[in-house]
């Protein structure tokens, strides 16, 4: 997982990450954004037509929260 993915979503954007080490954890399905399978260009590109377009529905308050508890400093 890396520090981009976290402040994405600690700034509202939600994501769009492949299924690989803890991206989906931190994404949660679909609560963060859209979580697609490696190697499968075709649904990257369809996640990130989701993302551009406004279509991606989630709760950010909730998912904040959750990451706070999960990833601050203080955790």
């Amino acid at each position: 997982m890396g520090g981009a993915l976290l402040e994405a979503l600690a700034h509202g954007l939600p994501a769009v990450v492949t299924r690989v080490g803890s991206n989906a954890e931190v994404v949660g399905e679909g609560k963060a954004g859209v979580i697609v399978a490696p190697d499968q260009p075709e649904q990257l590109a369809s996640g990130i037509l989701l993302a551009l377009n406004g279509a991606i529905e989630w709760d950010f308050a909730r998912r904040y929260e959750w990451m706070r508890d999960q990833f601050s400093m203080e955790s």
